[in-house]
């Protein structure tokens, strides 16, 4: 099994572990896991620039130590941790693992290579809804070109963020991660269409959830208004909205929310209710309060002050007792 392994430094990293397959510093597996098969293993050697992971049946997986990175550049894993991957590819006995793909070791060049279809990869990405890494190359009609594994692909402009874009040449350049919407094989090049929201959206969904998740009705929250209406403001809380009425400001009937509340401006409220909605993409309504600021904070300053009850002190005779004594 790959507790064996053993890959020196002097290797070079990724690329050169392929190498080590010829000095057999490498154990080789016997049975290979099939591309675009979903995976799960133990990490059981972390290098410089690889994780090796035991798939169990005698097969063996290595993954980019990149692609299990979290946002500030820090190792999700440690040595005994379970991780799930897809199957990028299969090079020299090894199976090649990744979150996402688009990434070195999943890279399909353009024309296939080795058996691989050109566009094999954003296939793959297309076939298991798999994240792809792409290169916004330039502007066109209607969106932005983007190379996505040695291929081009197309990625519209509405679905180039969860906002509006005015000017989307502040992207090219940019390495990002998107979801393949539609692939469609041709005589030569395959038409690629991409979607950047639809992965950003699923992300924030995950988000509301923990956030929700962590919410009761009476407790306070810090959010920031992102919108005013006749009727109330909305306010983004950690990334869920909730909905802050009107009755709640404390305006009374003829006052205007935007006497009280600016777009931006960063506020406590309290979270009135929490309410099952029909809207999958909200499936919850988030009711807050300003009036109820008042009365909460009153109530915490009241506890914090509260004296302790230290112990039963006795009637009256009692005290007058010991005392005597």
């Amino acid at each position: 099994m790959l507790g064996s392994v053993a890959v020196s430094k002097e290797i070079g990293g990724f690329a050169g572990m392929f190498e080590a397959l010829d000095q057999g510093t490498v154990k080789r597996g016997t049975r290979d896991p099939r591309i675009g098969e979903e995976v799960s293993g133990t990490v059981v050697k972390i290098g410089a620039d690889a994780i090796f992971v035991d798939l169990g049946s005698k097969a063996e997986g290595v993954i980019e130590r990149e692609d299990l990175l979290d946002a500030e550049g820090k190792l999700r894993v440690v040595l005994g941790d379970r991780v799930r991957a897809f199957v990028l590819a299969q090079r020299d006995g090894v199976t090649v693992l990744g979150t996402r793909l688009g990434s070195r070791g999943a890279a399909a060049r353009p024309g296939g290579r080795g058996g691989e279809p050109t566009g094999g990869a954003a296939l793959l990405a297309f076939q298991s809804g798999l994240p792809i890494s792409g290169k916004v190359k330039a502007v066109n009609k209607g969106g932005v070109e983007v190379e996505v594994a040695g291929v081009s692909g197309f990625c519209p402009i509405s679905q180039l963020d969860l906002q509006r874009i005015e000017d989307a040449s502040v992207f090219v350049g940019q390495d990002l991660e998107f979801i393949v919407t539609k692939f469609e094989a041709g005589g030569g090049r395959p038409n690629i269409v991409l979607s950047r929201r639809a992965l950003l959206e699923a992300e924030r969904a995950v988000k509301a959830a923990e956030v929700i998740a962590g919410l009761q009705v009476g407790s306070a929250v810090r959010g920031k208004v992102t919108k005013l209406q006749l009727f109330g403001a909305f306010v983004d809380i950690g990334g869920v909205e909730g909905l802050l009425h009107r009755s709640e400001l404390g305006i009374g009937r003829t006052g205007k929310v935007s006497q009280v509340l600016t777009e931006g401006q960063e506020i406590e409220a309290i979270v009135a209710k929490i309410e099952p909605s029909d809207d999958p993409r909200k499936p919850h309504r988030i009711s807050l309060s300003l009036k109820e600021v008042a009365a909460y904070r009153e109530s915490e300053d009241a506890k914090r002050y509260e004296r302790p009850v230290t112990a039963n002190l006795g009637t009256l005779a009692d005290i007058f007792g010991k005392l005597k004594k």
